[in-house]
């Protein structure tokens, strides 16, 4: 007897898989970029992916379903890097607009 698979589960597994290839890729980015004028545009695309799969993701979801809000302290990074030259990377609010 074949158990019938819910369609939305395979898209959602797929946007898992999505955010947390982007989220490797700006961790990579910010570890192995030393100049902050070639890795400010690849952060901001990758942000902009990250927010259009989100927005792809809840569009699957059930109407009224929410995922818990993080709250952001917009004073302190989410992330923060030390470049090879020195110079130092820090990433406020996760991109998020406000």
């Amino acid at each position: 007897m074949a158990i019938p698979l819910d369609p939305r589960l395979n898209a959602l597994n797929l946007c898992k898989t999505i955010l947390t290839k982007l989220d490797a890729a700006e961790a990579d980015v910010l570890q192995n970029i030393d100049d902050p004028k070639r890795a400010w545009p690849l952060l901001s695309n990758i942000r902009q992916l990250r927010r259009e799969t989100f927005e792809d993701l809840q569009a699957l979801l059930p109407d009224g379903f929410r995922f818990d809000e993080p709250t952001i302290d917009l004073a302190r990074p989410v992330r923060t890097v030390m470049t090879q030259t020195g110079a130092t990377l820090a990433v406020f609010n996760g991109g998020q607009t406000l």
